[in-house]
């Protein structure tokens, strides 16, 4: 999720701290609504092998977590290899 400002216009207004947290999480929540609505179909998908384009998407989301490696959960790790197949081994 990322996040732009063109605080350093002249003419644009000043960005803060809380504007730009208020927008993460506005951005985060819009994510987790996007994926309940998407992962079903696509698992299904999957499932019924009329998914092919999944190896096309490996690598995809490269550098998409920021989270330190020490501060992941290997439960968390394990539900996002799903998505992130072997990104994280």
């Amino acid at each position: 999720m990322s996040t732009d400002y063109d605080c350093w216009k002249v003419e644009e207004e000043a960005v803060s701290v809380q504007a730009v947290i208020a927008n993460l999480n506005a951005n985060s929540a819009n994510a987790q609504k996007l994926l309940l609505a998407v992962l079903p179909t696509l698992e299904r998908k999957m499932d019924q092998g009329s998914f092919k384009a999944i190896k096309q998407l490996q690598g995809s989301n490269r550098m998409a977590v920021i989270t330190a490696p020490e501060k992941r959960h290997p439960d968390v790790l394990a539900k996002l290899d799903f998505i992130l197949p072997g990104y994280f081994r």
